[in-house]
């Protein structure tokens, strides 16, 4: 049996995975808090703001993934997309009216795709065939817990300022990117 929670490869491979899905976790879960604090959003507008996200989702899968897969190492990938991310969740702040979402939207969309996808691709590429299962078993118990603690303390973040979560998300990023 590999002892992947022991090998230091590994560790800071999973450590590095753990802030980036408290980052994810953190944008997923309170985006439509922020949206509905900060703009007043019912829950059709919501519906529209995650819906216009996952456009620049699948753009990133479907053009980007393939293209950036081919040039960086997964790892490599993975720390410039959580920086990256990092940043254009800071800029989808900045708006003070809601239209300018439509700008900052995408670019956070786009982003959280590219790092989810190399993300897990980072592990899956660290383990032989053979241990792929154990592999992406931790990794999915590593985002279980990441979720957990997003759930916990990112309604108390938002309590206070409904920004706060998507701030806390970005450092998350940033702090996976320098992993």
């Amino acid at each position: 049996m590999l002892k992947i929670t022991y090998h230091s490869k590994f560790h800071n491979l999973y450590l590095a995975s753990f802030f980036l899905a408290l980052g994810f976790f953190y944008f997923f879960r309170y985006v439509t808090v922020y949206a509905e604090r900060q703009f007043d959003f019912t829950t059709s507008k919501l519906g529209y703001l995650l819906a216009y996200n996952s456009i620049a989702f699948a753009v990133a899968l479907i053009l980007f993934v393939p293209l950036l897969e081919k040039r960086f190492s997964s790892q490599k990938n993975t720390a410039l997309c959580s920086a990256l991310l990092a940043v254009a969740l800071i800029v989808f702040l900045i708006p003070q009216a809601p239209m300018y979402m439509v700008w900052t939207l995408p670019f956070v969309g786009f982003f959280l795709a590219l790092t989810i996808t190399f993300g897990a691709v980072m592990i899956s590429t660290a383990v032989d065939e053979k241990h792929q299962g154990q592999a992406m078993g931790l990794l999915v118990s590593i985002q279980v817990s990441a979720e957990v603690i997003t759930s916990a303390s990112g309604g108390f973040l938002a309590a206070y300022l409904p920004a706060l979560p998507l701030i806390a998300g970005a450092l998350m990023c940033l702090i996976c990117a320098s992993i």
